[in-house]
Order: structure tokens, then C-alpha cells, then sequence
């Protein structure tokens, strides 16, 4: 009770529309309930009454005086904030109904806990995430047009599969999986479709799911794993992800942090596991990053570091290069050949540089917002997971993986000022043989698949089986001596410069392969500086080197050993394809 120098006096006179109104709400007629708490600015002295970082009343309902007769009341469990119109200085009436209820939902979500958003988004952040899923256009942000429940829900229906496409996806591999995985997965989509348990509890019971497909992954040989555990850990992932984004709301509460994690989720499902529902986990990774980088990132005394411009130094001659009066040559360089040419070239079995043939990929045009840069991935993949290979080069005792996202490699790795502080035992890191566009497609559309690559020798054959994969790194990284069996190869670099060193299938003898069946393809010699004294014949071995620069492509043949080493901040692609046998040279000795 206020005291009585604070009471409010009022006269009320009700029409009939009015009072009949107020009898089905419940409300008594002869003392309606105002509440200054629900005016347009806050009331300090209310401040118990009102919700998180809100203006308004908690759970109004409570106040009210049950309906008279035999009718029935139900009441919901837990509390929210009670959103309408006129509020946030917004003045919304006859169109901001809907609005105000997706506000007062999730706030019922907010107060249990289950969405750790900072604050309720305003009617203009829930124009702006409906412009961005596609839902409206542009010209909806600010206006006072109302939505219905169809919008409030629309941001995922696109992309999510059905509950039935889920069931399917578990039923197919009721056969293969374990009765208990089987259980759990049940059980998953069962909390999923009902979203009956906290965030929290969803995580904690799916961790021990895909513990134990974990394990399943990882006994034996990665590639004798039966596809069905990479079904259930992709399935698994997939699940997390869209628990986290349905829970957090977080495409409406633009959190950071819920869009990051359920981002992380989806790249797993992506590496890990299988590509599953017409690659669900790809569309929905492309759609949460791109939400991370339209959302205004909270403010940080951290700040970035410069990046390595080093992928922009000058051209570097081959006079920089000593190879000891090694019976070495400079690649020959050709100006895009034309396919009947370039069939001739292959016929050779040598490798050449061709030049001028991708200068129009988007990745490489200076003019292009799509041009590749350290500044333009971390836009547009920066908070992508991807694998890392850790070690100057994989025949290293210490060399391992580590799974980073772009942003953290970059930060680590590849900036230049980074390179400075670090000490000098840091080892290098590097995305080396990755098929990236198959994780983040937006990247593979900034190249194209060369039309050499449909050059195979076969008359029979008018199309090729093309294999790609990405490239990026800081200076000093190194692919070993090695060869890529019985595929043709072109490496295209599309940014910095690499020093490469070949020698072809016949030089073999003199390259001291490996023993060890696991790295049989890779020579035991480091081209650059080889021990002579252990390797002797190496100085027999009859090659080729050069530099390829930014906008050139290798020509690697069948069996041809390759070396190469990252001489500024690099983005390459190479591209494998198979070939007629008549450009697959044998080998000069069991091998």
C-alpha cells in the first residue's frame, strides 16, 4: 500500500464495449489494475516488479483474481516479462502485437535461465534478423509493418530438417549402430522435437553419446570406420548446434557467444563426421557465420595485430636460390596454353609453370571484394573451425593437428607481428591439404576448376573426377619432397610466392624414398639442404625448380616428385585428376 500522500485518485466511466472487455479479462470494474510500472519510463521504486534489464512487470498474471464460475485457468510455469505496446519509446500500437509477444517468449526463456543473452531484442532487432534471414527485405527495418507467428518462427524452418527426416536418418541405422547409441539418439530427438530440458542438460546427456561414438571413430584405421558412426557423430553435432540456436534465441538476442558455439558444433559435424540431410551442417555453418559478422562485436582493448603483408613482396629470381651445381633447371613458363596444347605438354612428362590462365578468378582480381587476403577470410570464414597441421613438416617427430578456428590460426600463426614475439622454438602452423570448399562453398566460388583438368588422355572420356584442396600459410612452411602416386596435379597459387623443386618418376632411385609403408610417397632427403654425406646419389638426381607467384599454376605430372616452401604468406589450390595410363611413367626402380 503507497502512502496516502502518494495515492493516485481517479474517475472511471466505461462504455459498454469497454466493460464487457474488462469482464473478459477478469478485471474487476470497480478497481482496474494500473501499474505505473507499465508506463513508457521506468519507476525506480518498482524496481523488484520489473524484469531483466526491462522496463515492465514480471508475470502479471499472478496479480489477477481467478474468473468466476466453472471455467478453467491455467497458469505457466516460471516467470516473464510482460512486453506491449508503447514500450522502449516505441510507439507501435495496432501493429507491434506480435512483436511484443516473441519478446515476452523469450523472455520467459531468459528468466530460466535457459538463454544467456544480455537483453530482450527491440522491435528493430527482430526487423533486422527476419531482413537478414531473407524473410523481408531491407526496406522492413524501421517501418511499422506487424508480423505474424510465421515470422517469429521462420528462421530456421528453411534450413532444419523435419522431425521425420531426423527419425529416418536414426531408423536407417538401427542395423549398424549399437542398441544403446540407438537409445540415446532416440532420446535426443525426442528432447530436441519437445525442447522440454535446459541447454545445459541437452549438452551434458549428448556428451556421452559422442564419447563414446568418439571412441568407435578412432579404433583402427579412420578410413575402415563404418559410415555409421560418422552418421550418429554428425547427427549428434548437427542436434547441439540447433539446441543451442533454438534455446539461446540466438538469432534474435544476437549473442555472440551462442551463435560461436553452435558454429563450432556444425564445424565438427563438417570434420568429423558425414555429410548428412542434403548437408545440413554446411548451410547452416555458412548462415550462423554470416549472422556472427553482421552482429557488432562487443568492444575490446585486445586488439588485432597487423597482418603479414609479406604476401605482396616483389617478385624473387632464381638467382636467390643455391642448389650446389646439382644438375637442376628452371621450369619452363607458358602463357596459357591452349587445351591442345596443353595435352602436348603432358604428353612430355615435365613439369612447367603456366601463366595468365587464372587471373580472372575472383580470388585473384585486385578490383574484387572477393579477392583472397588475410583481412577478406577473416570476414568471411574468421570463426570457421578448420584443422590445423602443427610442425615445419609432417615427416617431424613433433608434427601434429590441432583443430583452431581461421581467426585464432591467423592470430597465432600468420600474423606478422605475432611471428615476432614468438619464441624461437614456436613451430609453424599451417592449413595444408584440406578440402575447404567442401566445409565453407562461399570460398570454392571465388575459383574455378581449370578446363585443363578435363585434359586426360582418354578419348573415351569427356569429363574428369576433380579433387581440391586449400592451402594457407605464413612464410616458411613446407611440403617435404613427395608424390601424388598416379593423378595428375595443378597447383594454383593465388596469392604470395613459393620456391617448388621436382624431379620426375624416372629420378626415383636417387631420392631416397622412405621404408616405412606409411610414407613410402616421401623422400627421406630435404631438397634444399641435403645431407650429401648420408645421401650421396642425390647429386644425380637430374630436376627442376622455379618460383610461382601470385596468379601462376604448377603443372606437376603423374609420379612426380614435388618440394615446396612458402616464401611470403601463401593462399594456394590444387587440383587432382586421373589421367590416360599413357602419362603415368614407371617407376626407375620397386618402389
Amino acid at each position: 500500500m503507497l502512502p496516502s500522500h502518494q495515492l493516485i485518485y481517479y474517475w472511471l466511466s466505461y462504455t459498454k464495449s469497454i466493460a464487457h472487455d474488462l469482464s473478459e479479462l477478469s478485471l474487476p470494474l470497480d478497481s482496474p489494475l494500473f501499474r505505473r510500472g507499465q508506463a513508457l519510463l521506468p519507476v525506480p521504486r518498482l524496481t523488484k516488479w520489473l524484469g531483466p534489464n526491462s522496463e515492465t512487470l514480471v508475470s502479471p498474471h499472478e496479480r489477477l483474481k481467478p474468473p468466476p464460475g466453472n471455467g478453467s485457468v491455467y497458469i505457466i510455469q516460471g516467470r516473464y516479462t510482460y512486453k506491449h505496446y508503447l514500450q522502449d519509446n516505441t510507439d507501435d500500437k495496432n501493429w507491434g502485437c506480435a512483436y511484443r509477444s516473441l519478446q515476452t517468449l523469450i523472455s520467459w526463456l531468459m528468466w530460466q535461465g535457459e538463454v544467456r543473452g544480455q537483453r530482450l531484442p527491440s522491435i528493430i532487432d527482430i526487423q533486422t534478423s527476419l531482413t537478414r534471414t531473407g524473410d523481408k527485405p531491407k526496406s522492413f527495418i524501421g517501418s511499422r509493418q506487424w508480423i505474424g507467428s510465421l515470422e517469429t518462427s521462420s528462421k530456421f524452418n528453411e534450413l532444419v530438417p523435419t522431425h521425420e527426416k531426423f527419425q529416418q536418418l536414426v531408423t536407417g541405422l538401427q542395423h549398424d549402430l549399437d542398441y544403446g547409441v540407438l537409445e540415446d539418439l532416440n532420446q535426443m530427438l525426442g528432447h530436441f522435437a519437445a525442447k522440454d530440458i535446459i541447454l545445459d542438460e541437452f549438452e551434458r546427456d549428448s556428451e556421452y553419446v559422442l564419447e563414446y561414438i568418439w571412441e568407435k571413430l578412432h579404433s583402427g584405421h579412420w578410413k575402415n570406420v563404418h559410415d555409421c558412426w560418422r552418421i550418429a557423430y554428425a547427427l549428434v553435432r548437427v542436434l547441439r548446434g540447433l539446441y543451442i540456436l533454438t534455446y539461446e534465441s540466438a538469432f534474435i538476442t544476437s549473442s555472440h557467444v551462442s551463435l560461436k558455439s553452435a558454429l563450432k558444433e556444425f564445424d565438427y559435424s563438417l570434420l568429423l563426421g558425414y555429410p548428412i540431410l542434403d548437408a545440413v551442417a554446411t548451410r547452416l555453418a555458412s548462415a550462423t557465420h554470416e549472422l556472427i559478422e553482421d552482429i557488432p562485436s562487443e568492444p575490446s582493448n585486445n586488439k588485432r595485430p597487423k597482418h603479414d603483408n609479406s604476401a605482396d613482396i616483389p617478385f624473387v629470381t632464381l638467382d636467390a636460390f643455391d642448389v650446389d651445381d646439382r644438375p637442376i633447371c628452371p621450369l619452363k613458363r607458358i602463357d596459357r596454353p591452349s587445351l591442345e596444347k596443353f595435352l602436348q605438354l603432358m604428353a612430355h612428362g615435365k613439369p612447367f609453370i603456366l601463366t595468365g590462365a587464372i587471373d580472372f578468378w575472383p580470388a585473384c582480381l585486385p578490383s574484387s571484394d572477393r579477392r583472397w587476403s588475410v583481412e577478406s577470410w577473416r570476414r568471411r570464414a574468421g570463426n570457421r573451425t578448420v584443422p590445423i597441421e602443427i610442425g615445419s613438416r609432417y615427416t617431424d617427430e613433433m608434427w601434429g593437428q590441432e583443430l583452431m578456428t581461421l581467426n585464432e590460426f591467423i592470430d597465432r600463426y600468420v600474423d606478422i607481428s605475432a611471428q615476432v614475439e614468438k619464441e624461437e622454438n614456436q613451430q609453424l602452423g599451417y592449413l595444408a591439404q584440406h578440402q575447404l570448399f567442401l566445409q565453407i562453398p562461399e570460398l570454392g566460388e571465388d575459383v574455378f576448376t581449370p578446363d585443363y583438368c578435363l585434359v586426360t588422355g582418354k578419348p573415351e572420356c569427356n569429363e574428369a573426377t576433380v579433387d581440391s584442396n586449400v592451402w594457407f600459410g605464413p612464410i616458411g612452411t613446407v611440403s617435404p619432397l613427395h608424390h601424388d602416386s598416379d593423378r595428375a596435379n595443378l597447383l594454383a597459387q593465388v596469392r604470395g610466392y613459393k620456391y617448388v623443386i621436382l624431379y620426375t618418376a624416372d629420378q626415383t632411385s636417387a631420392l631416397y624414398p622412405h621404408t616405412d609403408q606409411m610414407l613410402c610417397n616421401t623422400s627421406q632427403v630435404d631438397a634444399e639442404h641435403p645431407d650429401l654425406v648420408k645421401f650421396p646419389d642425390f647429386t644425380q638426381a637430374k630436376g627442376f625448380h622455379g618460383v610461382l607467384g601470385p596468379c601462376e599454376m604448377l603443372y606437376i605430372p603423374p609420379r612426380c616428385w614435388h618440394y615446396i616452401r612458402a616464401l611470403s604468406t601463401s593462399f594456394s589450390v590444387n587440383f587432382w585428376w586421373d589421367v590416360s595410363q599413357d602419362f603415368i611413367p614407371s617407376w626407375s626402380m620397386s618402389h
